[in-house]
């Protein structure tokens, strides 16, 4: 219109007279504008026709407000237009007058009414059922009995084990009434509020029906308008104390008994397993003369160090979870209530991972306006003015993130974000539900617009970057150089990069060609946030026992890949098998060598719990993946299979995955999963460590550790006693998770707490000369001590044939590992297709599942022949057998004669020198 006047009032181009001609046409269109305008504003807010027209109106002036070149022909025309607009108006107003009947607003109102009535009953019964879901596990744990003195530290320990699964079992109680208690504001606002809308909603109801009212008296004053005037002020009288239609105050009373029953429940739990209860150890009691526990006569708590440090812990940890619910009430109470939509879920923690805040990168807060938008319906600029003004708000977000906070978990959760989740969040934002797909097309176009703006923003901003050829990354401010690659598989190659001080760090890149592959971001998506959460966030501290995650390098391709610590020691793997060379060449004795194992074993388990504290489990436990450091401490790695869990535990997404032989029976089955599986897939590593001839040492031919068993008898039937280590593995191995010991009770185990007897400095330069040796000959060494296990296995597995071997054993252990590789199977099945044919990770997944589906005939063959019956070994056989065994040990001989020549060489003098000065202080 400004344009049109610009060019039609000035004195350019066109004679005067013509000017004031349309001079007057423009003002006499605009005076009827405004009397149109008026006309449709008499109308009811609530008038069926006042939309229509006032569609009509916007029909009939938008176009002569955005052409340059008007004649006097259209402003006549539409002059005409708005007479007719006029006109409906008056038709409509004059139509719904002579309908208003004050029966059916008196109807109306009676539904309205209704619909309150629901709200404040069902508002009404919310706070007694989340009193009575929280007061079953709250009154559960109060009947159980405190944590009593023992006569040895065995039975306190199981006492110990027995009440904290039982306590488990009331946390998931807990953790189920929170989720429900939360669940009913969901329930309040999309099933009871949102029928009726907001206060401000029933005010206008209301404004009408008194406007109505007033006209039919108007036109007919003898009409009885009584019952529709009690309606009204009973509707009025719902909001005369508070708004029924704000769920606010009834979602701050809930999170308030949340937090009141859960400071009661560990307080009770605190009490229950109160450490200082365990009166008696292995070396006598721990009670001084005045009766206090654990306290010695001077005063100092010296009995129980580590039990002590433990509760302490443990209180800590009470004390942050309380402090992270005031926090979460501070944040719930101060939320804006009129921010809220139907459908919204206010509630925290209903994600389960409770160790990180609430992210402050709200999408749906950036979708302002975009809710009201009617996407079908507007005209294309306006939808687009929408559009960049929400992609606007977005990239000035993401610009003040990057310079509060460039490398913390925001900006790593955002890099994770596939286009997919981008989509979800901005149809969450803007108040949409169900899938993308069942969109109208306008509306889909909006949310890939905006969900296609935020992925290609954060990938053009993300500030750590790697070149196109990965020569150099920028990672937190500083540019690192690539070095070596030291490995390459179907997940990726791995490559050293160095820093400008130095410092060396990992990097995992895609393979080549599979950069672009949607499941490939994902993929490593997930490995980053489990890495990440697993090791407590980018703000947290880590732990010196997990592999420490430098942050996020963004490809050139946009797939997020972990930087990572450099563990320059190698793997448990090639470790174990350096210290097995050395303790069996008589380099350490065997003493320091089963040190060297349970300080291992108690460091993995104390990264296992850290991932338990963090709400993750591992699921790929196994001596590769745990790495060591240049001092020759233990290093937890590889996450990719790892999940993150509730509190309340979860299914398991993808049962069957890990390595056959570590896997716990409720991961291949996909049962509840929790960090129980971990648990038993460490009894596997504890066997490979102790005793690697038990699976033959194969990697692929292990046995899985449940198919081992510990000697309970003797040839003459006695019982024989088990040693710690014995207990603490079947109590690992039981096929119900709730039965198995948790990490701290592990932790607490006689099997571990051996190396405390040891002077901690001595250990530690027993660790550091054995990394130290291996690295130096490590992979040579440890080759050679494989082809010993192995061959020390064959020889067990031949003497067990000889002297009559059992079918059913052989039955059992390929009966599961059928098992093992039928879920590989089932992984690889629904892998390949998301794969493009012909690419280096599609042929080689297609190649592993080729490999398991012939290990799968081999196992069932080799059932079949066992259920036939083994009969008795021929004399023939027995000859061979023997034979074979002798073979089998003169390859001993050698690999050993192989070892002390390695040791032989002079370089290793040193090395051999500072290992034997180390080894002193056991029994060297």
């Amino acid at each position: 219109m400004i344009a049109w006047l610009e060019k039609y009032t000035s004195y350019q181009d066109v004679g005067r007279m013509k000017k004031k001609g349309l001079s007057k046409a423009m003002e006499k269109f605009w005076r009827r504008k405004e009397k149109v305008e008026a006309a449709i504003d008499a109308l009811p807010a609530d008038s069926d026709g006042k939309a229509g027209l006032v569609q009509r109106l916007k029909a009939v002036t938008d176009p002569l407000e955005s052409q340059t070149d008007a004649k006097s022909s259209d402003l006549k025309a539409a002059y005409k237009a708005l007479n007719q607009i006029k006109k409906d108006a008056r038709d409509t107003r004059d139509q719904e007058r002579s309908d208003l009947d004050p029966t059916e607003l008196q109807t109306k109102l009676q539904g309205l009414q209704r619909e309150l009535q629901r709200v404040v009953d069902y508002s009404a019964g919310i706070m007694p059922r989340v009193r009575v879901g929280h007061d079953g596990p709250v009154n559960g744990i109060a009947r159980l009995p405190v944590l009593a003195a023992e006569p040895d530290f065995e039975s306190a320990l199981e006492q110990y084990t027995l009440l904290s699964n039982t306590i488990a079992q009331y946390e998931k109680e807990m953790d189920a009434a929170d989720q429900r208690a939360r669940s009913e504001i969901p329930t309040l606002k999309g099933s009871y509020i949102s029928p009726v809308g907001s206060k401000k909603d029933v005010e206008t109801i209301l404004a009408n029906a008194e406007r109505n009212i007033a006209i039919i008296k108007e036109d007919n004053p003898a009409t009885n308008t009584g019952p529709v005037d009690t309606l009204i002020a009973q509707i009025r009288g719902f909001f005369a104390n508070d708004d029924p239609l704000n769920p606010q105050p009834i979602q701050s009373q809930i999170e308030t008994i949340i937090k009141d029953k859960r400071e009661d429940f560990l307080g009770r739990k605190r009490a229950i397993l109160d450490l200082s209860s365990f009166q008696q150890r292995e070396n006598g009691p721990a009670v001084n003369s005045k009766g206090e526990v654990g306290v010695s006569e001077q005063g100092n708590r010296a009995e129980f160090p580590h039990l002590i440090k433990l509760e302490e812990e443990r209180i800590e940890r009470a004390k942050e979870e309380m402090r992270q619910a005031l926090m979460r009430d501070r944040d719930e109470i101060s939320a804006d209530s009129e921010g809220w939509r139907a459908g919204d879920d206010y509630g925290p923690g209903d994600t389960g991972d409770t160790f990180r805040a609430p992210p402050k990168f709200d999408v749906g807060g950036m979708c302002a306006g975009l809710d009201e938008l009617p996407y079908e319906h507007a005209p294309d600029r306006e939808r687009q003015a929408f559009v960049a003004h929400a992609a606007s708000v977005f990239n000035d977000e993401l610009d003040d993130l990057i310079e509060d906070d460039p490398y913390g978990d925001e900006m790593l959760d955002l890099a994770t974000k596939s286009l997919d989740e981008w989509e979800k969040d901005y149809m969450t934002g803007m108040g949409l539900r169900g899938s993308k797909e069942d969109l109208p097309p306008k509306t889909k176009q909006v949310v890939e617009a905006l969900a296609k703006n935020a992925n290609n923003r954060v990938m053009d901003q993300f500030p750590n970057k790697a070149t196109a050829d990965y020569a150099t990354i920028t990672l937190n401010g500083e540019t690192y150089t690539k070095g070596r690659e030291f490995g390459s598989g179907g997940g990726g190659r791995v490559f050293t990069f160095r820093g400008p001080n130095g410092e060396e760090i990992v990097l995992k890149t895609p393979l080549e060609g599979n950069e672009e592959d949607p499941g490939t971001k994902k993929e490593f998506a997930d490995e980053a946030r489990n890495h990440n959460q697993a090791t407590g966030g980018r703000n947290g501290d880590g732990h010196p026992n997990l592999v420490d995650m430098k942050g996020v390098v963004m490809s050139p391709d946009g797939v997020p890949l972990v930087a990572m610590e450099y563990a320059q020691g190698g793997n448990l793997n090639k470790q174990n098998g350096v210290n097995r060379a050395l303790a069996e060449t008589g380099a350490i004795s065997q003493e320091a060598h089963q040190a060297m194992i349970k300080e291992n074993l108690r460091e993995v388990v104390m990264a296992l719990k850290t991932m338990e504290d963090h709400h993750m489990t591992h699921f790929d436990l196994k001596d590769l993946n745990v790495f060591m450091s240049e001092d020759g401490h233990v290093k937890l790695g590889d996450f990719g299979l790892a999940q993150s869990m509730s509190q309340r535990g979860g299914k398991v997404d993808n049962p069957g995955q890990g390595t056959p032989g570590y896997q716990s029976p409720e991961l291949i089955s996909g049962e509840e999963m929790s960090s129980k599986s971990d648990v038993y897939s460490l009894t596997t590593l504890l066997d490979q460590l102790g005793d690697p001839y038990r699976g033959m040492a194969r990697h692929n031919d292990r046995k899985m550790a449940s198919e081992v068993e510990v000697q309970t008898k003797d040839d003459s039937g006695e019982a024989v006693e088990q040693t710690a280590f014995e207990r603490l593995r079947n109590a690992m191995l039981e096929e119900d998770p709730d039965k198995r010991p948790a990490m701290e009770a592990i932790l607490l185990s006689s099997f571990l707490e051996d190396t405390k007897s040891y002077d901690k400095a001595d250990l530690e330069e027993l660790r550091a000369a054995s990394t130290a040796y291996s690295n130096a000959v490590g992979s040579e060494v440890a080759q050679i001590q494989e082809e010993i296990n192995f061959a020390e296995g064959e020889i067990r597995r031949l003497e067990r044939e000889r002297d009559g071997g059992a079918a059913t054993e052989i039955v059992r252990l390929n009966e599961r590992r059928i098992l093992a590789a039928e879920a590989k199977v089932k992984k690889y099945d629904s892998r390949l297709p998301e794969l493009t044919p012909g690419s280096q990770l599609h042929t080689e997944i297609t190649n592993y599942r080729k490999w398991e589906v012939a290990d799968i005939a081999k196992y069932n063959d080799a059932i079949d022949d066992a259920k036939k019956g083994i009969a008795p070994v021929s004399e023939v056989r027995r000859a061979e057998i023997n034979k074979t065994i002798e073979a089998k040990r003169q390859q001993v001989i050698d690999y050993n004669k192989a070892l002390r020549d390695i040791n032989s060489r002079p370089a290793i003098a040193p090395l051999l020198e500072r290992l034997k000065k180390a080894n002193a202080p056991f029994g060297g």
